[in-house]
């Protein structure tokens, strides 16, 4: 695994591929009015994600929701949004689960090297699964009372892309992210006030530091495939990642690139990138080739 810290001055945000930290107007995922579906298609439904909200009438509170117990899937579409998550509301029925089709929240971590360190089963606050599809979230925790309480959050694609970012933490209110990728690349945000342990495993791609992130982090333990890695004033140890009392994050993919940045703080433009790459690829052919690289 190679990890690289970028010491360059963070590069404008492109909004073309993640959602920066929403402002207060902005508004948690659209809800479906008279309708007990998601608003997001499952995968049995072939349209574009634009066909299929389109087909439903939606609106949006004028205040923002907290929710919880959310399971949205999909086969090929995008799944899109921005979710407060409070573990204290009453869970009833999961929101966007059709019934109809026997879907489970996973009881387990995503990837099985997790289920050693999340030993007991738990029922996900938030799920969201895609085949093909991207997943771009803005996340944010809350709660009602001042009791200590942790909001599993798992993401999970083959062969999309995964952009996460976490962009407040309430106090008290931790959080436990999964995110998982097979070939996708995954682009995780953490707010300032995270205090806790990143398990960072890639088996080809590399895993990338953004400046604000790498100036804070600190590798504990780590290999070519995975690392352990500590964000915040405590000093965490693996075993502590099936507690409540810290906040963890397990990032895992097999041929991706994994990005770790600060909320707010971090910017990240991936096409901008690939032009990097491109360029520097561009000035080792003039350097061995000359100008005439047909020669």
């Amino acid at each position: 695994m190679i990890i690289e810290k970028c010491e360059l001055p963070p590069v404008p945000f492109s909004e073309k591929n993640y959602q920066v930290q929403p402002s207060h107007e902005e508004q948690p995922p659209p809800y479906v009015r008279g309708s007990s579906s998601p608003a997001f298609s499952s995968g049995s439904q072939n349209g574009s994600l634009a066909d299929s909200v389109s087909r439903c009438n939606l609106f949006q509170s004028a205040v923002q929701q907290q929710v919880n117990n959310i399971y949205l899937e999909s086969r090929h579409n995008q799944i899109i949004g921005s979710y407060i998550l409070n573990a204290e509301l009453p869970v009833t029925s999961p929101l966007g689960l059709n019934c109809s089709r026997r879907h489970q929240f996973p009881s387990k971590g995503l990837d099985k090297k997790n289920w050693r360190i999340i030993k007991q089963p738990f029922t996900p606050n938030a799920f969201f699964q895609t085949r093909h599809g991207s997943i771009s979230l803005n996340l944010a925790t809350a709660g009602f009372s001042d009791a200590g309480t942790r909001t599993n959050v798992q993401a999970k694609t083959r062969h999309g892309k995964i952009n996460v970012n976490l962009f407040s933490l309430q106090p008290k209110k931790r959080i436990c992210l999964e995110v998982a990728s097979r070939h996708g690349n995954i682009v995780v945000f953490i707010p300032p006030n995270f205090d806790g342990a990143l398990t960072i495993r890639s088996r080809r791609g590399n895993v990338n530091f953004l400046p604000a992130f790498a100036r804070s982090a600190r590798t504990v333990s780590g290999n070519d495939k995975e690392s352990f890695v500590l964000f915040g004033e405590g000093n965490y140890s693996p075993a502590d990642l099936a507690t409540d009392y810290i906040d963890s994050c397990f990032l895992s993919t097999r041929t991706g690139k994994i990005t770790i940045g600060v909320s707010g703080v971090d910017r990240f433009d991936e096409a901008n990138v690939g032009d990097k790459i491109v360029e520097k690829l561009g000035s080792l052919s003039l350097m061995f080739l000359g100008t005439d690289v047909t020669k």
